[in-house]
């Protein structure tokens, strides 16, 4: 059991690495351990402080905005006329 989760783990991960890229991907590690702790939680009965609640809800935010959230692209902010950068923007979208 533990040798076939093991498996479909990484193969799940390689194929988050191909369809979404290995920057992306790595920002989501960050998400292991609260999962872990959630985990022992509802298995193991372990005790959570508020302040491992508050560093788990700094990751996911950081998480959040690192990964490019739906509606947050930053070259909204680029609005000024003479921008080198505005005119290689079709380069980057795609």
């Amino acid at each position: 059991m533990v040798l076939c989760s093991t498996v479909v783990a990484f193969f799940l991960w390689n194929m988050g690495i191909q369809k979404i890229g290995a920057s992306r991907t790595s920002m989501y590690m960050n998400l292991v351990p609260i999962n872990a702790t959630w985990i022992s939680m509802l298995f193991y009965g372990s005790s959570i402080t508020w302040q491992q609640i508050m560093g788990m809800a700094l990751v996911i935010i950081a998480v959040f905005f690192s990964t490019g959230s739906p509606g947050l692209h930053f070259s909204k902010f680029r609005q000024h006329k003479n921008d080198p950068l505005k005119k290689t923007q079709w380069m980057i979208k795609k």
